[in-house]
């Protein structure tokens, strides 16, 4: 596995690609974090497979039961707005909507990898 990382940095230093990251809180509603967990794991499966995705981890928390956290980074944020429109995209935010207590996203750039 780590070279496998090792390789994903080397490749992008070298094409010295900007990198557009997404950093997303879900706070859960108590009891849900198993159901969550199954529908993030395979929207960020499917999302793997997009070109313009980098990488996509789901998180969760070691402190609260009822936060996850996904982190995604795609080559730009035209890639992040095209994961929106795949199926399995538009499922999981259907499917987890009741799940959450509240939101948070946050948008950011990333300088070194």
């Amino acid at each position: 596995m780590v070279a496998k990382a090792t390789t994903f940095f080397t490749t992008l230093r070298r094409l010295k690609l900007p990198a557009f990251v997404v950093l997303a809180t879900h706070r859960l509603k108590p009891g849900l974090r198993a159901e969550w967990l199954d529908h993030a794991i395979i929207n960020a499966r499917s999302a793997r497979s997009e070109p313009g995705c980098l990488q996509f981890d789901v998180v969760a928390s070691r402190e609260d039961s009822n936060t996850g956290f996904l982190v995604e980074i795609y080559v730009d944020e035209a890639a992040w707005r095209e994961h929106f429109r795949q199926p399995y995209c538009e499922k999981f935010m259907a499917a987890i909507e009741h799940m959450l207590h509240e939101r948070v996203r946050i948008l950011a750039d990333r300088f070194e990898p």
